[in-house]
């Protein structure tokens, strides 16, 4: 089914679910009201209370036969306010439903509590008591949302260096420090030295990577020499990206209560303190707390076959649900993948949400998980959120994860989702996982603190269930925003045949990237392949329009990209088969960077990709080295860009955001095709077209640069011993550890050992699906100075291992992608390969490797000795 047929695939089946307003239209089956009784028949004049009591009420009606099984029932929830204290659920029992509002927005459905009101504690601080034991983590006071007390209050704190070994507080044994340990400058940890165990558990401590950012608790403060253990919530080493210091921002006790917004829980005294904004008033300013991390499930039986059918939700409005971090931390590697979402929907057919608003939440929006299908959300609001607004497709962590069935035909139109990531600054606006025929359509998604679309979530070229999808006519801008890096207005990951992503437009992406990668208006990252980029405007982003990291058969046609601060044009990896083409396009810039610009030691020659018929033009004159480091004249010489101008397109005010084509543009010569860019976002009523308009972040921040880390390699060492006694699981060592299952493992054995009664062994297994699985990475940070490293190796027969070290160059600071494949040694068939030569290696026998590397004068040296014997020298 083509794309343009999909929509109104869409809109014909959803029908069925009869979404019209209950009472306007046509009198409702049961009726609901807050001064209701759930005792009560659920008539106009007898109203019941309570969602769950009318859901349960029209089940026992159906029992009884009193109510069609297969016929849709209507529940009209009349104007009022209606609290949950915990999350309603609809299973298969409840098919053919429609809850709606009397009109809408007149009923809301609120997941918090209202406190009572404060009272002046003097020293510019509010305090009011709470219930004993009612503990939240989030706040929203006079309707917005308050801050936990927090330091730094803009901006970060930056960590100072690694440590690889500690003894863990809990256990009193040695372990990995790399994802849990690291030496802070000391004056930023004298608020903490008075604090209990206790008050120092509660401590939050939230590191922000290069895309995500990871939550822990604090378990020791050393304040005088700056020693930081907290709970191993990460995944990543802390110094993964070590370009420059890493960020950090401590959360959650007293001492940081200092900036108006600002709050904190006394759990001990059952007080919570607030510090007023202006113009709050005693009188005047209420504080809700969330008692519920959930409004509504929509599941059905995937097992037995036995989906939900035929449900809406029209009008209606739900507000304030939380989020309660594990004792542990909360980690996830990309797109916060492990929080759970606040309507979540699954194993369903024929599931409606229309005109309803979802607001101040921790979590996630609205799920449409494993096995929906043919599910439609449409004229929705989701605003001031945590996470995430529209998740489509199988969670790939906890939460509200079900195996199931593939999720296809949801379509995602005219809504408006803003303001999200506040909790979870790695949330996407919409984001798209492993599903097809999704169409994502004339929504606008503004002020995210990573991406605006994320689709795809497959690395590489192996096939997948995404395809057919449709991005179109989304205005997404104010993404990123200089908090977190290798982000994308509209980010795409793996193979999506027929997918389009058309008339689009994407401004303001500006990422941090002093720890990892840039910001990009449209990036299709790893393997992404099959992809149709037509008619888009993107303009105003940090490190480029465009980015292909590596790719097949991607078209770019007929698009405006404009106002980069760094490049235009990027692509990062050359392959063997065409990755892209670029043709019929318009580029404008107005700084001294390049046009394409295709990441370090890229040849000036790439036939990879081919660029045909564009325009180009730089208001201050093209770079000399504008075009893979060569001219404009170099690059068409190198067969690139036949037909292509250097030329004043004749926008009408490109610097104001008016990129309507004057009459003789040089573009429309070479088969541009003009197209109404100003269409991009919601359709509908002027009011709601003006509500979407009122997002407006203002103008990025950057924090400041970081300081460069300057330092040799860390000491570290590990015989596995501890770790072995542990019960032989992947050692924490290692920054990252992969291609485990499938009967192959990494894992710590006392079966061989070299010294000692326990080594590491990795098995592999014919069923991975890289050949390099399973594999060890270690980040460890090194700008000058020597460093040795030394391991013992025993191989068994037939095995191919290989050791390498990888260089991050600094040459390019902004865009730090590309990477330099330095000293390797490879151990195969009783052979080791090293710098070109073969040795003796025998297999079955313990063999010691040691290296040397002087990264002053970029060299280095190689020994391999055998049972102890003399090293022969490589």
């Amino acid at each position: 089914m083509g794309i343009a047929r999909i929509v109104s695939a869409i809109g014909g089946m959803l029908a069925m679910a009869g979404c019209c307003e209950c009472a306007a239209k046509k009198a409702a089956d049961v009726y609901v009201s807050p001064s209701g009784n759930d005792a009560a028949d659920g008539s106009l004049r007898a109203p019941l209370a309570s969602a769950k009591g009318a859901l349960e009420h029209v089940r026992k009606l159906r029992a009884a036969g009193k109510l069609p099984m297969s016929e849709t029932v209507k529940v009209c929830f009349l104007k009022g306010r209606y609290p949950l204290v915990e999350p309603l659920s609809i299973d298969q029992e409840d098919s053919c439903l429609e809850l709606c509002a009397e009109s809408d927005g007149a009923a809301v459905f609120t997941g918090g509590r209202e406190l009572p009101p404060f009272e002046d504690a003097g020293n510019g601080l509010w305090k009011v008591a709470v219930p004993k034991g009612f503990t939240f983590e989030q706040l929203w006071v006079g309707g917005a949302r308050a801050t936990r007390a927090k330091t730094p209050n803009e901006f970060y704190l930056y960590m100072k260096a690694p440590i690889d070994e500690i003894v863990d507080p809990e256990t009193g044994m040695k372990v990995s420090g790399s994802n849990r340990a690291f030496f802070a400058y000391p004056r930023d940890l004298g608020a903490l030295a008075g604090l209990s165990a206790t008050e120092l558990r509660r401590v939050v401590i939230r590191h922000y990577h290069s895309w995500e950012v990871t939550q822990g608790r604090l378990l020791s403060v050393d304040t005088k020499n700056g020693l930081v253990i907290e709970t191993p919530s990460c995944w990543w080493g802390l110094f993964t990206w070590p370009q420059n210091e890493p960020r950090y921002v401590l959360e959650n006790y007293k001492a940081a209560l200092d900036a108006p917004g600002e709050w904190f829980l006394d759990v001990d005294a059952s007080v919570l303190w607030y510090m007023p904004r202006n113009g709050e008033t005693l009188a005047g300013t209420r504080a809700v707390a969330p008692v519920v991390n959930r409004f509504l499930t929509i599941h059905g039986d995937g097992k037995a076959g036995r989906p939900v059918r035929n449900v809406s939700l029209r009008g209606l409005n739900f507000e304030h649900a939380g989020y309660w971090m594990p004792a542990k931390g909360q980690f996830s590697r990309q797109a916060v993948t492990d929080v759970h979402s606040t309507i979540s929907i699954a194993d369903s057919e024929n599931v409606a949400l229309i005109n309803c608003r979802i607001s101040h939440i921790a979590p996630h929006g609205v799920h449409f998980d494993s096995g929906s299908r043919r599910c439609r959300m449409a004229f929705c609001a989701v605003k001031d959120i945590g996470g995430s607004a529209v998740r489509v497709g199988e969670q790939l962590g906890a939460g509200d994860q079900r195996k199931g069935d593939s999720v296809e035909f949801i379509s995602v139109e005219d809504n408006i989702l803003q303001s999200g990531g506040r909790n979870f600054p790695g949330a996407v606006g919409v984001w798209i996982c492993k599903a097809n025929n999704v169409a994502v359509r004339h929504n606008d998604i503004g002020d995210f603190l990573y991406s605006g679309i994320s689709m795809g979530w497959t690395w590489g070229y192996a096939d997948t269930e995404v395809h057919d999808n449709d991005i179109s006519y989304n205005h997404i801008h104010h993404i990123a925003q200089g908090v977190l890096s290798d982000a994308g207005g509209i980010y795409t990951l793996g193979k999506a045949p027929r997918t389009t992503i058309t008339g689009n437009r994407i401004h303001d992406v500006y990422s941090y990237d002093y720890t990892g990668r840039g910001g990009w208006g449209l990036y299709a990252d790893e393997g992404s392949a099959e992809l149709l980029f037509e008619s888009n405007l993107v303009y105003r982003t940090k490190t480029g329009c465009v980015h292909q990291h590596y790719g097949k058969n991607n078209v770019f046609r007929n698009n405006i990209f404009a106002y980069s601060m760094c490049n235009m044009i990027q692509r990062s990896r050359m392959e063997d088969h065409r990755t892209f083409t670029f043709e019929n396009n318009i580029v404008l810039w107005d700084n001294d960077t390049e046009a394409v610009h295709g990441g370090k030691k890229a040849p000036a020659k790439a036939d990879d990709f081919v660029f045909a018929r564009n325009v180009y033009w730089n208001t201050k004159g093209v770079y000399d080295k504008a075009f893979l480091g060569g001219s404009f004249a170099e690059w068409q010489r190198n067969g690139q860009d036949k037909g292509s101008v250097v030329a004043d397109p004749l926008f009408v005010d490109p610097e104001n955001g008016d990129f309507t084509l004057k009459p003789g543009s040089p573009a429309f010569a070479l088969g541009f095709k003009a197209f109404d860019w100003a269409s991009a976002g919601v359709r509908g009523p002027s009011e709601w077209k003006a509500e979407a308009a009122e997002c407006d972040p203002g103008k990025v921040r950057f924090a400041p640069k970081p300081k460069p880390l300057k330092m040799d390699f860390p000491k570290l060492a590990n015989d596995f011993e501890l770790l072995g006694a542990s019960g032989g699981k992947s050692p924490k060592l290692f920054s990252f550890a992969v291609g485990a299952g499938k009967g192959a493992h990494i894992k710590v054995t006392d079966s061989t050992s070299h010294g000692g009664r326990y080594s590491l062994e990795l098995k592999d297994s014919p069923s991975l699906s890289q050949r390099y699985e399973p594999h060890l990475f270690k980040y460890v940070t090194a700008d000058n100075g020597r460093a040795t490293i030394s391991f013992a190796i025993r191989c068994g027969k037939g095995s191919d291992v290989k050791m390498f070290l990888r260089y991050y160059s600094k040459e390019d600071p902004v865009n730090p992608y590309g990477f330099e494949q330095g000293p390797a040694i490879r151990f195969c068939d009783g052979k080791a390969f090293i710098g070109g030569k073969s040795y003796d290696a025998p297999c079955g026998r313990w063999l010691v490797v040691e290296m040397k590397l002087d990264f002053d004068r970029r060299k280095w040296t190689a020994s391999l000795s055998r049972d102890g014997g003399n090293p022969t020298a490589a």
